[in-house]
């Protein structure tokens, strides 16, 4: 295994990670986006990306990063999430990033309706011991019904195989 795809492997692993802690907490640990923007950096020198690439890249995080935190004023998006997909966003360049961005809309989508229809199951008090369950469960305060870091993962991990990022992590 080379150093780039070692470095390449902190993107999924970080993505399952905020994934997983949204869905059991609705937090997104802010060392998870940091992890994401600085590991960026090593990797795509040892790529061999070009600088104007390397701007490109920044630049469209920048893009999404303000996009998101316009959603989150408007009370669409938590401010977790606005970040987590800034710095996934980092790693996503050129044509991929409209594909990622339309397969987590759609990923939302589907887990938004996946919840709203679960909630409307009975469920045993034995199930809703778990807090974890029951958050998700039970229509919570403004801004965290829907846990997007999940809907992120999801899109990163179905599109990864054919990101163009892939070829630069390639063995």
């Amino acid at each position: 295994m080379t150093i780039t795809f070692l470095l390449f492997l902190i993107l999924p692993l970080i993505m399952i990670a905020a994934g997983i802690s949204d869905l059991i907490s609705y937090r997104i640990p802010n060392i998870l986006s940091a992890i994401l923007c600085l590991a960026f950096i090593p990797f795509a020198f040892a790529a061999g990306l070009p600088l104007d690439q390397i701007g490109i890249h920044v630049g469209l995080a920048i893009v999404v990063l303000l996009v998101g935190f316009f959603l989150y004023s408007a009370g669409l998006l938590g401010a977790g999430d606005a970040k987590l997909l800034a710095a996934s966003s980092l790693w996503i360049s050129g044509w991929d990033l409209p594909v990622y961005l339309a397969i987590i809309s759609i990923a939302g989508g589907i887990l938004a309706l996946g919840i709203f229809v679960w909630r409307k199951i009975p469920m045993p008090d034995l199930i809703l011991k778990f807090q974890w369950i029951k958050q998700i469960y039970t229509p919570a305060q403004k801004g965290r019904d829907v846990p997007y870091a999940v809907a992120m993962m999801a899109g990163l991990l179905w599109i990864l195989p054919d990101l163009k990022i892939m070829e630069l992590a390639a063995l």
